[in-house]
């Protein structure tokens, strides 16, 4: 449902929360909001509706984060996220239906349109990561936007994060290294699958429809002229094979050590996502 520009914009400012000086914790001096929303990305309106409605004297101070997980774990990860809250809301997606069916139907809907990029944006193309990254800085600009490698945050977090906060304008926190992030959805429910457990000729399916867009994605980050993030634009290594059925396993094996058991994480899923900060 569409609320409209003047209801999004009632929401900074409101809470005394956002009140607080971002600095020192006071409620004077410089504000910092922040919408992190994992479908701005995909929506290709977003970023122009975004210019459209942000006042001109906060445009040069708005940043954007986006943090890009490899396609097919980042697909497997939204079905157990759908799945561990019980919220099956797509025709193609219901309750009962396994990993292997849902994303076979996924890739059998997207193969009778010419090309993957004219399938519908729910299915194949939510993770058409540089056709997405161009859309976004033909509006705001390569300097505005850092491209964060998931799996880098994950295995360098001391780093990726002094970099945004960096890129942010932020004071360093003041503990470092920060503690390891969780990895995975550690929430258990029924039917929950790990990159190791699905079908390969599905894995390779869905690794092969996204391939070009990968590769397009690393020619973008790797192109010096761009200038992303000012200059702050962390390492972005190609996304690991997840077919590997080896490296799925390991990295399954590594993400279990990192999750406190005593408590799970409040976010079950990192995803794909862009991360604004209005200050």
């Amino acid at each position: 449902v569409m609320k409209g520009w003047k209801w999004y914009l009632n929401h900074y400012g409101r809470d005394p929360k956002c009140r607080r000086n971002a600095r020192n914790g006071t409620e004077e001096g410089v504000q910092l909001h922040v919408d992190a929303t994992p479908s701005y990305m995909m929506m290709p309106f977003c970023s122009q509706r975004m210019k459209k409605v942000i006042p001109e004297a906060l445009k040069s101070r708005v940043r954007f984060i986006a943090v890009l997980r490899e396609p097919v774990a980042r697909d497997l990860s939204w079905f157990n996220h759908q799945g561990a809250i019980n919220k099956f809301f797509s025709r193609h997606h219901k309750k009962g239906t396994t990993y292997e069916q849902y994303a076979g139907n996924s890739l059998k809907i997207a193969k009778k349109f010419e090309g993957f990029q004219d399938a519908p944006i729910h299915l194949i193309r939510q993770a058409f990561y540089a056709e997405q990254i161009e859309a976004w800085v033909k509006e705001w600009g390569h300097e505005t936007l850092m491209v964060v490698n998931y799996q880098t945050l994950v295995q360098n977090t001391s780093d990726t994060l002094q970099r945004m906060q960096r890129f942010l304008n932020l004071p360093p926190a003041a503990k470092f290294p920060p503690p390891k992030l969780p990895a995975s959805n550690e929430r258990p429910f029924e039917g929950k699958r790990h990159l190791a457990d699905i079908d390969p000729q599905i894995c390779v399916g869905l690794r092969e429809a996204w391939r070009e867009q990968n590769e397009r994605l690393y020619q973008i980050l790797a192109d010096p002229s761009r200038n992303f993030a000012g200059g702050l634009q962390p390492p972005f290594p190609p996304f690991p094979d997840p077919c590997d059925v080896t490296s799925a396993s390991t990295r399954r094996r590594d993400n279990a050590t990192q999750v406190a058991p005593a408590r799970p994480p409040k976010v079950t899923a990192l995803k794909s996502r862009i991360v604004s900060v209005k200050r």
